[in-house]
């Protein structure tokens, strides 16, 4: 044999010999192919799993991000309200309402009928005339930009603890206004009695409609309303009408409501007319333009 053969085969032996002393026993190789199978499959499973609980997470975030879409929608648009996080039921409702000029809606809409005392209740239903004061905790007053220590607090008998501030639901505030711009409609009505004519109006009545008028407009200003108005050809106009019954997403009104009656403070008209100033309140100065009184008023000579 020669000698480079025999120096080769020496060395495969070695190795070969090397290996089954490493294991202990000879190596068998349909075993090796065995575990290399047992790994794929091992392998194969667990890419499995993971794509099935992969799978049952997306589900399960899609399934979360439909519940709180529109909740976080709301949030996105709106400056923080303590009501977002309070389960109020204000998902957005689509539908279409009739706003035609001359449709049902004119003659069937209570708030927009002839003055009477239904027509008032009903206004006042929906207005801060009714129960509308809440109150909100002093975490809450501070993430809607508000001092604990300026705002006014619930005295104590209110009842309410220690951690309890008077507040109001903006809508209800601004369809007040709304319903103050109303009645300008019908002076005759609801201001003739008192005033005369309107030239006649007290400091007190023109500065509340002044503001009224200022409340409405900025509300409808800052929620710009970008749906769309088309027109149609209606018999008896040679111009395009206005047609005003498209569809429309609006928050859910009514359980903003029954939510903020049932919340309310009891007998708050009362509690309100009744709070007094405690000594080591922080006083403002005078609001602008003064609203509530005229300057020459006895409450503001008296520093009250």
């Amino acid at each position: 044999m020669a000698k480079e053969e025999r120096s080769s085969w020496d060395s495969e032996s070695r190795s070969e010999n090397s290996n089954d002393l490493l294991l202990g026993e000879p190596l068998d190789m349909n075993s090796v192919k065995s575990q290399r199978t047992q790994k794929r499959l091992a392998l194969a499973i667990t890419i499995g799993n993971l794509f099935i609980f992969g799978a049952t997470c997306a589900l399960w975030a899609t399934s979360r991000l439909q519940n709180c879409d529109t909740l976080d929608a709301h949030k996105a648009v709106s400056f923080y309200s303590p009501i977002f996080d309070k389960g109020v039921p204000i998902d957005l409702d689509e539908s279409t309402k009739n706003h035609t000029l001359w449709g049902d809606d004119e003659t069937t809409s209570i708030y927009i009928q002839d003055p009477s005392p239904e027509v008032d209740a009903a206004w006042n239903h929906i207005a801060a005339d009714a129960s509308p004061i809440i109150t909100v905790n002093r975490k809450e007053a501070i993430r809607l930009g508000r001092d604990p220590v300026v705002i006014v607090k619930a005295p104590e008998d209110w009842g309410m603890g220690d951690d309890a501030y008077p507040a109001q639901i903006d809508v209800f505030h601004e369809i007040h206004c709304l319903n103050m711009l109303r009645k300008e409609m019908w002076w005759d009505h609801y201001f003739r009695p008192k005033y005369g004519d309107p030239e006649n109006a007290d400091y007190l009545h023109v500065r509340h409609k002044r503001h009224c008028l200022r409340i409405v407009l900025r509300t409808l200003m800052c929620h710009a309303d970008v749906d769309i108005v088309t027109h149609n050809w209606r018999r008896g106009s040679y111009r395009p009408i206005a047609d005003f019954n498209n569809p429309r997403k609006c928050r859910n009104f009514a359980s903003l409501l029954d939510w903020n009656n049932a919340h309310a403070v009891q007998n708050d008209m009362e509690k309100w007319r009744t709070i007094k100033r405690p000594d080591n309140a922080i006083i403002l100065p005078k609001p602008t333009p003064n609203l509530y009184t005229s300057e020459d008023s006895v409450e503001w000579i008296n520093n009250v």
